[in-house]
């Protein structure tokens, strides 16, 4: 996916890029400053077909990582 740098502003920070591997799935995103437009990628998989209840806790964590890797904001700056 493509986000627009808007009119008089530059990036000033991007989301760090994040990978969690799990025995329940795979997440990967990135973002990459392109000068006009910021590249976003995204993957997500879950190859868990079923997930013991002994095991919720640990998807669970596996989840929460990945909600809390879809919340990072873009910074922008106003250019000079």
């Amino acid at each position: 996916m493509r986000i627009a740098v808007p009119d008089g502003y530059i990036v000033k920070r991007l989301p760090q890029p994040q990978i969690v591997d799990s025995r329940f799935g795979k997440f990967k995103l990135e973002y990459m400053d392109m000068g006009e437009f910021i590249q976003h990628s995204r993957e997500f998989s879950v190859t868990a077909e079923r997930i013991p209840a002994d095991m919720m806790s640990y998807f669970l964590s596996f989840m929460d990582k990945i909600a809390s890797a879809d919340q990072e904001q873009i910074v922008f700056e106003k250019a000079i």
